[in-house]
């Protein structure tokens, strides 16, 4: 490729013009999701990955720092390597849009509630032929090697025994 194209100002500009979309887009879908999230049929765990996905785009500090986050980190590591998806999450993002399903099913007309329950059969069929997290979670380690404390991580990690 081009090098030179590559570092002329205007490609840098667009660069950084790109990357504040992607965390404005980012930022406001982690504000619906939070406010969403107590609110039943609203697929926050959808709008939690889409969030993740624009604001790692728009900053490698924050996707490192999301995938060594204690709780969150495992969760998008598995989505990222396998698309897998933890089982309380997938069973209640499964509850969440049947339970869509009947709401539609009971108030829309009857040509607008199929309509939603085939985008939201659909999406359940997605969700549920997600694999499980189990086997994805101990990947892990090689995000925590990879940052500022991995010298801090390595030196306090116990030394191997010698073979005997």
């Amino acid at each position: 490729m081009n090098t030179d194209l590559e570092s002329s100002p205007e490609t840098s500009i667009a660069r950084s013009c790109w990357r504040a979309c992607w965390g404005v887009g980012g930022g406001l879908l982690a504000l619906i999701t939070a406010l969403t999230a107590p609110v039943p049929g609203v697929p926050t765990v959808l709008l939690a990955l889409l969030s993740g996905a624009c604001l790692a785009r728009a900053s490698k500090k924050l996707e490192r720092a999301l995938m060594r986050h204690r709780r969150l980190g495992p969760a998008l590591l598995a989505w990222r390597r396998r698309k897998a998806l933890p089982r309380r999450a997938r069973k209640a993002a499964l509850v969440s849009l049947l339970g869509s399903s009947l709401l539609a099913l009971a108030t829309a007309p009857a040509s607008f509630a199929l309509g939603i329950c085939l985008v939201l059969m659909g999406s359940g069929l997605f969700v549920a032929t997600r694999p499980s997290t189990r086997q994805v979670v101990p990947e892990l380690e090689t995000f925590i090697d990879e940052g500022p404390r991995a010298r801090q991580v390595q030196d306090a990690a116990p030394a191997p025994a010698p073979p005997s």
